[in-house]
């Protein structure tokens, strides 16, 4: 097993064996995915998990009488085909800017389990956006049994520079986080905030440099690219769900197999 499938089966333990029960299951999956189908009737009896609705899409999801306790699986493809009914769908039952992609990677060379955010939704997140997918990562990685996640606000670079916006909106979104039950710190460079050598090279203080557990970017394109530079760079397989609402949203990555879907309804199911 990998350190993420191990992970997420030790904290699995940790779940509510009714509250488990109490869960129900949909998959949004296109007719023509009969691949994906017989993944997912595959990863839901390994997972003892036998009641299950398969839909075509956003449209066909009616009301909940306990949303809480609902999960929903989606395709890779309708997730890119009905990308604007899933965000239609999220701010009808919740808000939008209080939700998060988050994906949990094992990053390489590291054997670290790593989340990584906002994979999904911003395309040009506020300040308050990004407060809040930092929130939303900490919640995960509290549920995950990290105790005090360490946050990375990542930027090109280390260091406040006016004439990098992006340096100065990195220092102001984790100066909100002095008071909380983590170390948030940035601007950070992807290098100084997961590797111990590059921080202590830079000579980088914080808790935070080296030893990052979830990794924030400025927006979903560097976020998403940096996941798929892992997938397709280093042969990594995430796990991928929406955080912050109060229903379970799974997206596996496209091309990630039977592995990802089987991660990424794990990771919903810790979330949960």
């Amino acid at each position: 097993m990998t350190v993420i499938e191990t992970l997420l089966a030790e904290r699995l333990k940790q779940v509510d064996p009714r509250r488990r029960s109490d869960l129900t299951f949909v998959a949004i999956v296109r007719d023509d995915e009969n691949d994906f189908r017989n993944d997912l009737e595959a990863v839901f009896a390994e997972l003892e998990q036998s009641e299950f609705e398969i839909l075509n899409s956003f449209d066909e999801l009616g009301a909940d009488s306990d949303s809480s306790n609902r999960v929903i699986v989606v395709s890779p493809y309708a997730a890119a085909s009905d990308f604007s009914l899933l965000r239609s769908f999220i701010e009808a039952n919740g808000n939008l800017d209080d939700c998060s992609g988050i994906a949990l990677i094992e990053m390489p060379g590291s054997n670290r389990p790593i989340l990584l955010s906002d994979v999904v939704l911003h395309s040009a997140p506020s300040k308050e956006i990004q407060v809040s997918t930092i929130n939303n990562c900490i919640d995960l990685a509290t549920k995950l049994g990290i105790d005090r996640p360490n946050v990375a606000v990542l930027a090109a670079v280390e260091v406040v520079n006016p004439g990098m916006p992006v340096t100065v909106e990195a220092e102001a979104i984790a100066s909100e986080f002095s008071n909380v039950h983590a170390n948030v710190q940035g601007p950070l460079s992807m290098d100084v905030a997961v590797n111990e050598l590059a921080a202590s090279k830079k000579n980088v203080p914080g808790e935070v440099p080296g030893k990052a557990n979830c990794l924030v970017g400025p927006d979903v394109s560097v976020s998403r690219n940096m996941l798929l530079a892992t997938v397709h760079g280093a042969g990594v397989t995430p796990g991928i769900i929406v955080n912050g609402l109060n229903q379970a949203i799974v997206l596996p990555l496209r091309g990630s197999g039977r592995s990802g879907l089987k991660l990424s309804i794990l990771l919903a199911l810790v979330s949960k």
